[in-house]
């Protein structure tokens, strides 16, 4: 690793100290507790604006937030997670050098993103007339990409620092004022969708200013071309990677689409929901496990890491494949309490999508390993197999199951794929556990294949299956009580050991 920090070198006092695996909990409840608020917010978002905004207004909006979010990806080049990573192990000068020059890089790409933008409305609407109702609202684009990256840029930044704490306070920061926003400028102001877009703009920029300010980093801006350099090139790969992984996730819907039909979209859509939210509670861990893994890495530390991984990927199996089966078994229940009857036939897809986000999970969590090790690379060979076997098994699993195609398409690829990550792995020096989650994994499969061919209605027998699942996890020992005493604080322990004394003193007395 580049950079590394100078032997016997104390520690300044106002640096932020990476997360060590004894103190992750409190990491990820900082950032999966941002997300959360995130998520809700956003739905209270959505509520409000289908209310209030005719449907050619709120189907703008999601053309502007397609368009923006796809734009995000393509000007990244790979900063957002290289950044975290070749910030791990350097010293503070060399740190300052990463985030300015990227910062000031960043500016420059939006500056000039911005420019063929607004330079191209003309010949955008001559190759489609049909976009002539957006017309006034493309010029926000830049804007709105500008906000939305450089805000995705921080995140990575105080990733590279260990800043969770700011990390979630940007997070809750913004999507509370985002709401606040939208909701006083569409039933006070009136604006319409321009409500939409002023509140997505402000509270992007207001939680900008917080992170600037946040980072502990000199504010003198500085370029320096040959750190930049070092970024684009260990960023290239991550940005192929990055670029895959979108497209994967939503090739599915278009190849549906084409394949399937409109309706059948729909009914994938509305069963992709759920994962969907679950999935983004994921990112708040490996917002703390990738560049701890680096850092772990980067200081020589390579059997900690080691550790890391495996007691990660038995932490998530275990949590995860506890609620794919708990969504398995009250599919129906959900999808009809959520989405009405009308779409009670997204129960089994929906199903089978939480099975197979349980392997995406791991896969993803191994493939950050990859590149937190400083082999991005082998995380984009990993990401193409995936993409490539989703590719071809949605066009093979479509025209016969319609919208149950992509998810077992889905399904195919990701557990076609762990054997690829695992060995990348083991070439990088990670010896992966692999028995705790094949077991884990064969009781998953087992049990939900018995929930859809026995179809059990009683609550009785829907949890016997569930407590079949918990005690087969008991008797293969897919978890070990070391694992689960990191799913508790330090403070916690201290407290039930606290209890425990305070008991004792009463019984004597």
């Amino acid at each position: 690793m580049m950079g590394h920090m100078e032997d016997n070198k104390a520690p300044q006092a106002d640096e932020v100290q990476p997360a060590r695996p004894s103190n992750l909990y409190w990491s990820i409840l900082f950032t999966g507790g941002g997300t959360g608020i995130t998520i809700v917010s956003l739905f209270l978002e959505t509520m409000i604006a289908v209310r209030l905004l005719d449907k050619d207004s709120y189907g703008i909006y999601v053309l502007l937030l397609a368009a923006v979010n796809l734009l995000v990806i393509v000007v990244d080049f790979g900063c957002k997670t290289a950044i975290p990573q070749l910030m791990s192990g350097s010293d503070r000068p060399r740190q300052a050098a990463l985030v300015n020059s990227v910062l000031i890089f960043r500016l420059g790409v939006m500056i000039l993103t911005a420019a063929l933008i607004w330079l191209s409305q003309d010949l955008l609407f001559w190759l489609d007339p049909s976009l002539q109702p957006v017309a006034q609202y493309i010029a926000y684009i830049p804007m709105m990409l500008a906000a939305i990256s450089i805000d995705e840029l921080f995140f990575g930044i105080l990733q590279g620092f260990h800043a969770y704490k700011h990390i979630a306070v940007a997070q809750i920061l913004r999507s509370l004022l985002r709401l606040i926003l939208t909701a006083i400028l569409l039933l006070v102001f009136n604006l319409g969708l321009a409500a939409l877009v002023y509140s997505w703009i402000i509270s992007f920029t207001v939680a900008i200013g917080y992170q600037y300010f946040a980072a502990p980093i000199p504010k003198r801006p500085t370029f320096q071309y040959p750190v930049l350099k070092e970024v684009l090139r260990f960023g290239f790969p991550i940005h192929l990677t990055r670029f895959l992984a979108t497209m994967g996730g939503r090739v599915d819907k278009l190849l549906l689409g084409a394949l399937a039909g409109p309706a059948s979209t729909a009914i994938y859509d509305i069963a992709q929901k759920i994962p969907f939210g679950l999935q983004r509670m994921f990112e708040s861990f490996t917002a703390v496990y990738y560049p701890t893994i680096a850092t772990l890495v980067a200081e020589g530390q390579h059997r900690q890491a080691n550790i890391l991984l495996n007691r990660s990927l038995r932490l998530v199996s275990t949590l995860l494949a506890l609620i794919a089966l708990a969504a398995v078994l009250f599919s129906q229940e959900l999808v009809t309490l959520l989405f009405s009857e009308k779409y009670a036939e997204s129960s089994l897809v929906f199903g089978l999508m939480v099975v197979g986000l349980h392997m995406n999970t791991l896969v993803s969590l191994m493939g950050y390993t990859l590149t937190g090790a400083g082999y991005p690379e082998r995380s984009l060979g990993e990401n193409s197999v995936r993409l490539a076997l989703g590719v071809s098994a949605n066009l093979v699993l479509i025209p016969p199951f319609q919208y149950l195609g992509p998810a077992l398409a889905s399904i195919f690829a990701d557990y076609s794929a762990s054997p690829v990550v695992i060995w990348l792995l083991r070439r990088s020096n990670f010896e992966v556990f692999v028995a705790p989650i094949l077991k884990q994994t064969a009781l998953l499969l087992l049990c939900s294949s018995l929930v859809w061919w026995g179809q059990p209605s009683s609550l009785g027998s829907k949890l016997a299956i569930f407590a079949a699942f918990v005690a087969g996890n008991l008797i293969l020992k897919t978890i070990s009580g070391d694992d689960l005493k990191q799913l508790l604080p330090n403070f916690a322990r201290r407290v039930f050991k606290q209890n425990n004394r305070i008991q004792k003193i009463v019984s004597l007395k």
